[in-house]
């Protein structure tokens, strides 16, 4: 192949086609992973060909994503199915990575300005898992707004009570547990939920823990383990003016929440209705012919029909 070939691409026409800088190809010539085709002996002009196209988008890719160029090298070389796997391990450590990091980040804080926000509580762990679990459904991953990608987790000691809440400003999920060894001190923290969900597996073994509020972050200890979730000082909608403007309830379901649960699961519909009777739910898709799952409740109040988008 000559310098005057017309397949032959100038560094800078590959860079444009590539996404990579001029820069970062000579570095990545240097380092061997992606050499030029061809090299003026006199002007020392690198130029490319388009077959090197696919491979220099796929390195760039790897490094957006803080790939090793060791790790590149082996993935830019390996079959696919083998690269795949390469790829996969280095975003598992990358999570590892980040969940350590977090958590050390989260002591290191604690050193420097922590104390104490108020009387630490104790709860069973599965229960708080399933707690957490319901309450995460209301959040939403909003980059202008953080404060809804959090939780809200409040002690309150005159009625021995720990709630969560969250909201996407649409939805509002709160639930309210009972806990032992309240304290004297009521309390309120709004906890990132990254940190949260990290830990639930853990939180869900657990047969007991206690939660103690710091003033930038919430410790989980249960047993010889310390789980620690940051906070945030920003303050969180207030959503009890939320729930003191809606109207009070007219009526009232009790219904096994298995069979409830079970009965969404295999309805086929975007849209649902509930008809709530004197002693029966009555769940169908909202357009349709499907009869409807009828449940035995309990009601009281008035019989109505409500929507839900499944």
């Amino acid at each position: 192949m000559t310098t005057s070939d017309p397949q032959l691409m100038t560094i800078g026409e590959f860079a444009r086609v590539t996404g990579l800088t001029a820069s970062a190809l000579r570095f990545y010539a240097d380092s061997g992973l992606l050499l030029p085709a061809d090299i003026d002996g006199i002007s020392g002009y690198r130029r490319y060909v388009p077959d090197q196209v696919a491979r220099a988008r796929l390195l760039r890719r790897l490094r957006e994503i803080a790939t090793p160029l060791s790790t590149a090298a082996d993935i830019l070389d390996a079959a696919p199915a083998e690269a795949a796997q390469l790829v996969d391990d280095h975003v598992r450590q990358l999570s590892e990575d980040a969940t350590l990091a977090r958590d050390r980040g989260a002591r290191i804080i604690a050193d420097l300005v922590d104390s104490r926000g108020g009387a630490p509580v104790s709860v069973r762990g599965p229960v708080l898992a399933a707690a957490v679990d319901q309450v995460l459904t209301a959040t939403v991953d909003d980059r202008q707004h953080t404060i809804l990608n959090t939780v809200r987790i409040e002690s309150d000691c005159t009625t021995g009570t720990l709630t969560l809440v969250a909201t996407d400003r649409v939805r509002l999920a709160i639930r309210t547990l009972a806990v032992s060894d309240a304290g004297d001190t009521s309390w309120a923290a709004t906890v990132s939920v990254d940190d949260l969900r990290s830990h639930l597996a853990t939180i869900r073994r657990c047969p007991t823990l206690t939660i103690e509020h710091m003033t930038a972050r919430i410790t989980f200890t249960c047993g010889d383990n310390q789980l620690h979730c940051r906070t945030t000082m920003e303050p969180y909608p207030d959503y009890q003016l939320m729930l003191s403007g809606l109207p009070d309830p007219t009526t009232f379901v009790i219904v096994s929440g298995t069979a409830l649960r079970r009965t969404l699961e295999i309805l086929d519909a975007d849209h649902i209705t509930m008809a709530i009777a004197d002693a029966n739910l009555s769940v169908a898709p909202a357009r349709g012919t499907t009869p409807p799952v009828v449940l035995p409740a309990t009601v009281h109040g008035t019989p109505m029909t409500i929507g839900f988008a499944l």
